[in-house]
């Protein structure tokens, strides 16, 4: 599940572009080797993208990698960290979906934490000086979307429409559609 999920991101070209744009002090704390799980992440992340496409060779002037990657840090930082009441452990079958949700939820919320925006506290979106500013995470930006929920008013046809934001949408597919891919 790890594997699956790591090579997904990793070869996602939104998501390797910006993860890798993103400067090597994009969590600078000052001295400080205070990072919260999601930032740990977010670099973890980074440097295994940069890896993978052989950008930290590049700048180091060295040949490009030919040996397998093991994503050592990553695995001891999604295995360490209890989210949810749910922990990943190493050897056991999990699901990539998951995992998944785990690793952009914590990479959005490190985001929003070196902004200065803790969405822990109480009414937290309430004191935003932008509205919608937690939508404009890197994270949000490729994985999000809106949902829209409407309601007909069927005496005069007035539509009123809610827009919820969202990181990762579940879709079912039904047996109907199995017989491609692209039915599906």
């Amino acid at each position: 599940f790890l594997n699956a999920t790591l090579q997904c991101l990793i070869y996602m070209p939104s998501f390797c572009q910006s993860i890798t744009a993103l400067p090597s002090s994009c969590y600078d704390t000052n001295g400080s080797s205070k990072k919260l799980h999601g930032q740990r992440i977010t670099v973890g992340l980074r440097s295994l993208a940069r890896m993978a496409h052989g950008i930290a060779s590049m700048e180091k002037n060295e040949p490009p990698r030919t040996k397998p990657i093991a994503p050592k840090t990553l695995h001891s930082l999604i295995t360490s960290c209890k989210t949810s009441g749910h922990r990943f452990r190493p050897g056991r079958q999990e699901d990539a979906h998951e995992l998944l949700v785990h690793l952009l939820d914590a990479m959005h919320e490190g985001e929003l934490f070196a902004a200065g925006i803790n969405p822990h506290a109480s009414g937290w979106r309430d004191r935003l000086p932008i509205p919608r500013l937690d939508e404009t995470t890197f994270v949000h930006r490729i994985f999000g979307g809106y949902f829209r929920s409407q309601l007909l008013c069927n005496k005069c046809g007035y539509k009123s429409n809610t827009y919820d934001p969202f990181l990762d949408l579940a879709l079912e597919v039904s047996k109907k559609s199995l017989d491609s891919l692209s039915s599906a």
